[in-house]
């Protein structure tokens, strides 16, 4: 799987002179992409509104054009039918990523989620695992849902039900 998103980083992304750190943040957010990709097959209905989201968010934080966000969503499709464990994801985004890095991580987990305006059981337990993981507390899970609803114009008090 890390040998995929080397060739990806070396691809698309040349290394800077600030010792790797540059190197580090790509792996990070293809990491991070991996994440928003089973979000997405977790409830094995993919839709065309969540791919889309996907393609979005991608598009925005990594400022990537379209044709790398479909080589990095074909990427990460690819290492998410070999996953056995989110062990190489958690341990990349805990190691890089700050309190607000990793609820902005939530919140698009659960952009995508509710993208298609119908959160499955399986997406909803995803995104807590990831949360648990990570070390995202309840507040600011709660905070990244509701970012997520106003995000896609849903009521979020509507969507919270299950909290």
């Amino acid at each position: 799987m890390i040998n995929a998103i080397d060739n990806f980083v070396a691809k698309y992304f040349k290394e800077s002179s600030d010792g790797g750190k540059h190197h580090d943040e790509h792996h990070v957010n293809l990491a991070t992409a991996c994440m928003l990709i089973e979000v997405m097959r977790s409830d094995h209905d993919i839709t065309k509104i969540e791919l889309k989201t996907i393609r979005e968010i991608l598009s925005k934080n990594l400022s990537l054009n379209e044709e790398k966000v479909n080589e990095l969503i074909l990427l990460a499709e690819q290492q998410a039918d070999r996953l056995t464990s989110y062990h190489p994801f958690t341990t990349l985004i805990n190691k890089n990523f700050d309190l607000k890095e990793k609820t902005e991580i939530m919140a698009n987990m659960w952009q995508v989620a509710l993208s298609d305006h119908n959160l499955d059981k399986y997406e909803e337990h995803l995104i807590r695992k990831v949360a648990g993981l990570i070390y995202v507390p309840r507040d600011q899970l709660v905070a990244s849902r509701r970012l997520a609803c106003k995000r896609l114009g849903l009521n979020p008090e509507e969507q919270y039900r299950n909290l």
